[in-house]
């Protein structure tokens, strides 16, 4: 059975994967998370795959589409655990992968890569990339390369030119665009440095708007 497959924010128009808002602060409602699928093939009229996935119930999760199949990657049910530094932090580092949206495989219960929320999986040439993300301490700096979803290799360059913590970004968006002189091209849009150190009154200026462009090393 195949699906038509069309971008739709960060998740393909042929599936869905429900995310709640985020909610941040002291007296909001409880955050909830979800586990249903969706289908759709015009964004209109939608139809249901399952109500309870697998997977835990989460959110910032990465998708990928490859072969008529989709990938899920990560994601959190939870911005941050207590007492801090010692806690363990409530993401997941898993990858899941379904033909149907309904029946899911667990490709690998933890990839080599820490895990995270709010990172992105891009797929270049063949293979999944993925990177940036959200720390409960500092910002992930590494990037990731597989061929199967299962097996991880990391590269040895780090997204944005820098290796800084501080310069790391979660909640961007990027495309893969083919450049005939040097092969695929990742661009990055914008993206989220805060923390939650809202004590910092420089932390509402770690918003970003900037576009960057790189390769992957060869």
């Amino acid at each position: 059975m195949k699906f038509r497959f069309e971008a739709f924010g960060r998740v393909p128009h042929g599936y869905t994967v429900t995310n709640p808002p985020p909610i941040v602060g002291t007296g909001g409602p409880e955050r909830i998370y979800y586990q249903d699928v969706w289908r759709s093939a015009d964004g209109a009229e939608w139809e249901s795959m399952t109500e309870a996935a697998p997977w835990e119930p989460r959110a910032g999760a990465a998708t990928v589409v490859r072969d008529d199949l989709l990938f899920l990657f990560g994601g959190e049910d939870d911005f941050t655990c207590e007492p801090l530094p010692d806690c363990e932090a409530p993401y997941f580092n898993d990858v899941w992968v379904t033909a149907d949206g309904a029946i899911w495989e667990q490709v690998t219960a933890a990839a080599g890569w820490s895990p995270r929320p709010g990172h992105v999986c891009e797929l270049v040439g063949n293979q999944f990339l993925c990177f940036g993300g959200f720390g409960l301490l500092v910002n992930p700096t590494d990037m990731w390369v597989s061929d199967d979803g299962a097996e991880w290799t990391e590269l040895p360059t780090n997204p944005w030119g820098s290796a800084d913590p501080t310069a790391m970004r979660y909640d961007f968006d990027a495309v893969v665009i083919d450049d005939p002189d040097g092969g695929p091209q990742v661009l990055t849009f914008g993206g989220d440095r805060e923390t939650f150190d809202f004590t910092d009154p420089e932390n509402y200026l770690r918003i970003d708007n900037d576009v960057w462009t790189f390769a992957l090393p060869a």
